[in-house]
């Protein structure tokens, strides 16, 4: 008899969980398909500025009249794409340099862990405005910053991971049998680091998507009038105490994907993580 996928045996128990993946989903529906369902052009004048939602406007228009449901939508893609692929980067480098410095030890991990230091050294907004100005501000820029700012988490991670995988059995036996590093790398200590790593992601991609919105903020990330969440509440903060909805709504919409990001990474942990199913199904 088969074994029920964990994660789902985990989302059967939890209704958070559900309410949570359902909610990933509109999001990334949304992020999908929001050029399709915008009613409007994003970077289009409409109307008059700061309109109160209407049958017209569902959520009225900003500072100089563009729809502010249209921008939501763009927005969520942004937010999407910088969110994958700064944590993609992350990933798939940080996952690299703890591999290697793990694996061959000595200078290696001496060397590159040290590095891995320096720039953990710096806070993670503070790393991504440095690499900024020195890119220049922009989409492409931000994603990098990004990235390149949660590498050394992912490889202290990726190290931690394969250092207790270098002595279990199937790993020696691999060896024992003149396997190559290669080999060994890529069939018998990666696969089994990737769930750990998995996890991870999942948080970092809410990470992500709150950096994005604080650099895009500052006018550092993806540029007017190209719509993004954290732009959004930028602009509307100055009109906080007359049309509290330009920003309210954007920050709404971080708020929430962040907050079920977290949700379906804590039961990712859950249920890729033995000793915590077992604490799970303990009756209280």
């Amino acid at each position: 008899m088969m074994t029920a996928n964990p994660f789902f045996s985990e989302l059967r128990r939890s209704w958070i969980t559900q309410a949570a993946l359902v909610i990933a989903v509109l999001y990334t529906l949304v992020a999908l398909f929001g050029p399709w369902i915008a009613p409007y052009d994003p970077t289009r004048i409409l109307s008059m500025p700061r309109q109160d939602p209407s049958a017209q406007f569902w959520l009225g228009t900003d500072e100089i009249g563009r729809d502010v449901l249209s921008r939501l939508l763009y927005g969520t893609r942004i937010a999407y794409v910088v969110a994958i692929v700064a944590t993609g980067i992350g990933l798939v480098f940080g996952a690299l340099l703890g591999l290697i410095a793990a694996f061959f030890s000595g200078y290696a991990d001496s060397i590159i862990m040290r590095l891995m230091d320096i720039l953990l050294a710096f806070p993670g907004l503070l790393l991504a405005l440095a690499i900024i100005t020195i890119l220049g501000p922009g989409l492409g820029n931000a994603m990098i910053a990004i990235g390149v700012g949660s590498i050394p988490e992912f490889a202290r991670l990726m190290r931690g991971e394969v250092l207790g995988l270098m002595n279990r059995d199937h790993v020696l036996a691999a060896r024992s049998m003149g396997a190559g590093n290669l080999r060994i790398m890529g069939k018998h200590l990666v696969p089994f680091a990737l769930a750990t790593m998995l996890v991870y992601s999942t948080a970092q991609l809410a990470r992500a998507v709150l950096t994005e919105a604080g650099l895009s903020y500052l006018g550092l990330g993806v540029q007017p009038p190209t719509p993004s969440w954290g732009g959004m509440i930028a602009t509307g903060q100055q009109h906080l105490t007359t049309t509290p909805l330009l920003a309210l709504i954007p920050g709404a919409a971080i708020m929430g994907l962040i907050f079920v990001l977290n949700i379906l990474g804590d039961s990712l942990r859950d249920a890729l993580d033995p000793h915590q199913r077992g604490l799970s199904r303990k009756p209280s």
